[in-house]
């Protein structure tokens, strides 16, 4: 390392001309860089679609869609199988590990098909593997609405036709989906009286028609090792042809009713501005970005809106760009402040402004070194990334300060005088970069979904240390060279700045070791009591300053257990939301089937409300969850309606929701801030007239069931109190036992909030009714029994293999201990709902009012042992820099107060612990080490020339300047959390408390434990030539 410098020192020009042209490369990577809000989580998805023609859907699945399933779901890294077999065609759907190679998954996928293929029967093609990878949010979404007399279906023709080929032509989206559209179905009205005449039922009708419609497999027949499959074709292909279809002798069906063209029923729809209409979905492409994905369909709408003028509107309902551009423009600002910040730090801590320029320059330098690796290794510029490099902002400081602070130390300047002080250093800086570099490497091990997100802010702080680094040990030498070799000896530290930004100062524990000491015997005596004189002595110094370490070791580390125990726990910190979500259900219990009428009914009469206006936005999306097998659907009947805040209002701490509970019926949204008690008014003034439109659909349902032949159909209103349904669709398959929910219920049973109990339905949806009464007392029983019903809907929304570990009350007790171990604890009612809470009227407006939470006991654990692989390479990295284990365990000991004063900062924050806040630990736990790691590297360097004191006080203005820069540069950040709370304002906070309150105390550990090297047999025989 000191070659390297006395090189750069020797030949300043030519090293500035390489950085310039690292900059020029720079410049040249950034417009490649894709900017967006979040990293692109890619859900890799492999689709195999197999064509059997002219073969109903029960012989498809049987021939091609149960073996092919078989054969695939033995290829790793497949996580879900999903198949819809229809006439003529399967689709078999493999949804692959996050992270997981879709090539090397659609390789083994081909492969299995290659071996299976000469088994299916003739007339079956080959499978064809489709490879894509699924954004997990459109990047916009546009509504279509007519401009003119169209119908829905031509609507939705010309949007499918000409609409959507123009938007998945523009090289910015990589997918369009298109919702809520319509196309042709075949219609047949029957005339009762001529039906009667014939004697002819609607059930014979159907029967024949369906006959007509579909071909029919008669069986197989195998020559030559293949079966070829024998079918009959259908009768009737087109309207006219089912319209002459013959159902008795000489009497056609066109003869019965009218055969006519009609539109399909919808299964979902969308609302724009009330107005139902189309919805297009675009997906940003890889490599593009959302921001960029949104500016480009900008740009292009005006001509799309003037190309079909007159026939169709075009408007944007939702886009991701504005948003995430003013959260990417916060994380921009707070970097840009902490930049400046830091230099005002520095600033008056020298005698001349040039000299904080040379640590500054490091951080251009590091910036146009990092950037075209970014670009190399595919990473965009996001609200991760631009995390990444707020926290370790202070970081790139660091070195070049301790270089500076070296160069501007020396009696008399010169390269080969340089050289030698950088030299010095070099196994500090070394370890110092190798310590924060290997700190990350456990978090970039993360898997999942949270190893997408986080490990592209590791991966930006691990190659921001060796950056800076270079530019330390290069173009710091090299321009106070240039322009300081002349320059006046400044070392002198500005009186103003340490007693201000740190109560203890930095060079305190030094003057303390090589001054009072001397000093304090002498000068005691004449001012205390005449006892103290004599048992001073007896107090060695060694002996006084391991009282000291001992003392701030053990309150350390009580208060490091006691906040562990008291600071909550949860996966991501809870931060604002940028939608609504209304959600209406109906259990399958009642029959109520959700047709698009009754729900733009229900959105408008609820969002659409004048009343409800004001906290609620316009517009959004609706679906229901259907689910597709042998050409039937069966819908699970839920509806989701989707729906964006208004601009105006501020989500920034609002993580509540409202749920409103009608008979079998379910309505969820929040509202704005400020106005919960506005909302649940109105609420409780519209659930009578909602809960009455829910008791006509319910008796229509009845009807229709009991004209349908079934024996019993009928609904019930439930009983005062909050109702939870949580359906067990799991057991509605053949062969489940419906015990293990049963042994479950009777575990929740136990608690004192719950009334009533019942398993029904065909699905047999579990519905538990709390007392209203108990609710509002907030005691810890009605918590754990909450705690209990949400580990209930847990088990039973992963399937039917979780619900294997409800078998017996013992694995329901370890596992609710395990959840509520593991997860943030509830925030109380607040009074003011609970007096809204008991104005209104049961059942019609019975509100819950709880907070939303997060949990996840394997995502702790892994965060819990990539900390545990962090401490354990740093000690073998210690182990391998320094010759005595004894100096490796003490740096490692000395970080302790660092984080007791972290966690202590986030627990009066009131905080949790989850991965921002865990990431900030173990980027605090490299910084800490960095500060005792210097002086005992330069400690062992000297062979004993040096005290420990000596150690400290000769780097203790680097490491000040340092943990100054660091602090300065994390400010920002934190400001800019209490407006957009992120991942930048979660990692800072125990990254700045435990820099500025850890390190004096780390440092007085280490002085207080350590011991001066004896030097070695060679250093003792220089010494003694050199004496000579």
């Amino acid at each position: 390392m000191g070659r390297l410098s006395l090189l750069c020192m020797r030949r300043p020009l030519a090293c500035i001309a390489v950085w310039v042209a690292l900059g020029v490369l720079s410049l040249l990577a950034v417009p490649r860089l894709a900017v967006e809000g979040l990293p692109t989580l890619q859900v890799p998805v492999l689709r195999v679609i197999t064509l059997y023609p002219q073969t109903p859907p029960e012989a498809v699945e049987r021939e091609i869609t149960i073996p092919l399933e078989n054969a695939l779901s033995s290829v790793a890294g497949i996580t879900r199988i999903e198949s819809v077999a229809k006439l003529g065609i399967t689709r078999t759907t493999l949804h692959l590990r996050i992270g997981s190679s879709s090539y090397r998954a659609a390789f083994r996928v081909r492969e299995q098909i290659d071996a299976l293929y000469p088994s299916f029967p003739h007339g079956a093609a080959k499978p064809v593997v489709l490879s894509s990878e699924l954004s997990r949010r459109p990047a916009a979404v546009l509504g279509v609405l007519p401009d003119g007399e169209l119908s829905f279906t031509e609507l939705s023709s010309i949007t499918r036709d000409q609409v959507l080929p123009l938007l998945a032509a523009m090289p910015q989206f990589s997918q369009v989906r298109l919702r809520a559209y319509r196309e042709s179905e075949l219609h047949i009205r029957l005339v009762d009286r001529l039906l009667g005449a014939a004697e002819f039922g609607p059930e014979q009708i159907a029967d024949r028609v369906n006959g007509a419609l579909r071909p029919y497999a008669l069986g197989s027949i195998e020559q030559d090792g293949r079966r070829h499959m024998v079918r009959i074709a259908p009768e009737a292909d087109s309207p006219e042809a089912l319209a002459s279809l013959p159902v008795q002798a000489a009497l056609g069906l066109g003869q019965l009713g009218v055969v006519e063209l009609g539109e399909t029923a919808l299964d979902e729809f969308f609302l724009v501005d009330a107005e139902p209409g189309l919805g297009i979905e675009l997906y940003a492409a890889p490599g593009v970005g959302e921001i960029r994905a949104v500016a480009a369909l900008m740009s292009e709408l005006p001509a799309l809106e003037q190309r079909f003028a007159g026939r169709l509107q075009l408007r944007v309902v939702d886009e991701a760009g504005s948003a995430l551009w003013g959260a990417i423009v916060s994380v921009v600002a707070a970097l840009c402040i902490g930049v400046v910040v830091a230099f005002l730090v520095l600033l008056p801590s020298f005698r001349r402004p040039a000299l904080a320029l040379l640590p500054a320059a490091a951080l251009p330098a590091t910036l146009v070194a990092v950037l075209p690796l970014l670009e190399a290794l595919g990473v965009s510029i996001n609200l991760i990334t631009l995390s990444g490099f707020v926290v370790g902002l202070g970081m790139v400081f660091d070195n070049a300060i301790m270089v500076t602070d070296r160069l501007i130390s020396l009696p008399g300047f010169s390269p080969e005088a340089g050289a030698e002080a950088i030299a010095e250093l070099g196994a500090g800086l070394f370890a110092a970069t190798a310590t924060t570099m290997i700190v990350l490497l456990p978090v970039l091990a993360l898997r999942g979904t949270l190893g997408l997100l986080f490990g592209e802010a590791a991966l930006v702080m691990l190659l921001l240390p060796p950056a800076s680094l270079l530019a330390a040990v290069t173009l710091v030498p090299a321009l106070y060279l240039l322009l300081l070799r002349n320059s006046p000896e400044v070392q002198v530290l500005s009186p103003v700045v340490v007693p201000v930004v740190l109560p203890v100062s930095l060079r305190l524990p030094g003057r303390l070791a090589g001054r009072l000491p001397g000093r304090l015997p002498g000068r005691l005596p004449g001012r205390l009591p005449g006892r103290l004189p004599g048992r001073l002595p007896a107090f060695s110094r060694t002996r006084v300053r391991r009282v000291h370490g001992a003392v701030v070791l053990l309150i350390s580390s009580l208060g490091l257990v006691l906040v562990m125990s008291r600071v909550p726990r949860e996966t991501l910190p809870q931060s604002p939301g940028l939608g609504y979500e209304l959600q209406v259900r109906f259990p399958a219990g009642t029959g109520v089937e959700l047709t698009s009428s009754r729900l733009q009914r229900l959105y408008r009469q609820f969002i659409l409300n004048p009343e409800l206006e004001p906290l609620y936005a316009r517009g959004g999306v609706g679906s229901k969850d259907t689910e597709a097998r042998s050409g039937t659907v069966e819908a699970q009947n839920t509806a989701r309606l989707l729906f964006q805040a208004r601009p105006d209002i501020d989500l920034v701490g609002l993580e509540r929701s409202v749920r409103l509970k009608f008979p079998d019926a379910y309505i969820e949204a929040r509202p704005r801030p400020n106005q919960v008690a506005a909302a649940l008014s109105s609420l409780g003034e519209h659930a009578a007239f909602l809960q009455a439109q829910t008791r006509e659909e319910l008796a229509w349902a009845t009807s229709s069931l009991s004209s349908f032949g079934f024996a019993q159909s009928g609904f019930t209103t439930a009983s005062p109190g909050v109702e939870l349904s949580l359906q067990a669709a799991a057991l509605s398959n053949s062969g489940s036992s419906p015990a293990p929910v049963i042994g479950a219920l009777q575990f929740i049973g136990e608690g004192q909030h719950i009334a009533d109990i019942r398993l029904k339905g065909r699905e047999r949806p579990v519905r538990v009714f709390l007392e209203p009464a108990r609710l509002l007392s907030g005691s810890e029983a009605f918590q754990t029994t909450i705690n209990r019903l949400e580990l209930l809907e847990l088990f039973l929304s992963s399937g039917p293999r979780s619900l294997n570990l409800l078998g017996s009350l013992e694995a329901v007790e370890s596992a609710d201990a395990l959840y509520r171990s593991n997860r943030q604890p509830a925030l109380p009612v607040p009074q003011p709902v609970i007096q809204e809470l008991e104005q209104l009227e049961a059942p019609a407006g019975t509100v819950l009012f709880m907070p939303e939470r997060e949990h996840s006991a394997s995502t702790a654990s892994e965060i819990g042992v990539a900390a545990a692989a962090a401490i354990l390479l740093i000690l073998l990295l210690l182990s391998a820099v320094f010759e005595s284990p004894r100096q490796a365990v003490l740096v490692l000991g000395a970080t302790v107060p660092c984080a007791a004063a972290a966690l202590s900062a986030v627990w009066l924050a009131g905080g949790s612990i989850n991965l921002g806040v865990g990431l900030g630990l173990i980027m605090l736990f490299g910084n800490a080490v960095n500060t005792t790691i210097l002086p005992a590297a330069l400690l062992q360097r000297s062979g004993g020339n040096r005290s420990p004191a000596d150690a400290v006080r000769e780097l203790g203005r680097g490491i000040l300047f340092s943990t100054l820069s660091t602090a300065a540069a994390l400010l920002p950040a934190l400001v800019a959390g209490l407006r957009f709370p992120g991942i930048h304002s979660y990692t800072a906070l125990p990254l700045f408390a435990g820099l500025l309150m850890g390190t004096p105390l780390s440092l007085l550990v280490f002085l207080a434990f350590s011991k001066q090297v004896s030097p070695t047999t060679a250093d003792l025989t220089t010494q003694e030539c050199t004496a000579e």
